[in-house]
């Protein structure tokens, strides 16, 4: 359970399905606690099985479902935990829950969509990159015997090409180990507050992919 706390989270769709359904059981007259407990026994992964079972279980003690959400924040994001504590107020949780449903699934389909028209660019992307290492690292340095017999001055960008296709060729290991280690350098940097920040900053400022992170 101790481990499960720190991993508390839910499958892809789980979140938008437990919402609707604990919005159905509130409005044909089901008790929070009891549909609460349903819910948490049909959990499908163990992390969000152990989350609701801790919602549960605060809700018994005096809670509102608000306050037991909010420490997962892995699972019931700010708004999604705002939603609610609205609902409460105006006792409308049921309404609340529906809308917050409607809107976890158009959020859901809007990202999917997104994800299916990126596949194509991401792979042509993924097929030059590897076409070109190949090339510059496999190939190109197997010209420098035949520009050598012409024995004639090259232009400086031909030279420069060799240079990096030689380098490359040489220190391949050294260019991809440097790309790994920024990737997981990068992919901590950006658990921390400020690294989050400006992760956000850069991303919804990108020329065209940032309309896409906005809507997404």
């Amino acid at each position: 359970k101790k481990g499960l706390a720190k991993k508390a989270s839910c499958k892809k769709g789980e979140l938008e399905v437990f919402t609707r359904q604990l919005s159905t059981m509130l409005s044909a007259g089901i008790p929070m606690l009891e549909a609460l407990e349903i819910l948490a026994d049909q959990a499908e992964s163990p992390g969000f099985a152990y989350c609701l079972d801790k919602v549960v279980s605060d809700i018994r003690s005096g809670s509102d479902l608000s306050k037991a959400m909010e420490p997962h924040k892995r699972v019931f994001s700010h708004i999604y935990v705002s939603m609610i504590r609205a609902g409460e107020v105006s006792g409308q949780i049921d309404i609340i829950l529906t809308r917050l449903a409607e809107y976890l699934e158009a959020a859901a389909h809007l990202r999917s969509e997104i994800k299916s028209a990126m596949t194509y660019p991401v792979i042509s992307l993924v097929l030059v990159i590897g076409i070109a290492s190949f090339l510059m690292i496999g190939i190109v340095p197997s010209f420098k015997p035949v520009f050598e017999s012409l024995e004639v001055e090259l232009p400086g960008l031909t030279v420069f090409i060799m240079d990096i296709a030689f380098f490359m060729r040489d220190y391949w290991y050294v260019i991809f180990g440097g790309m790994g280690a920024a990737f997981f350098g990068l992919k901590l940097a950006v658990k921390t507050p400020k690294g989050e920040l400006i992760k956000d900053h850069v991303m919804l400022r990108l020329p065209v992919f940032g309309i896409l992170f906005k809507k997404v």
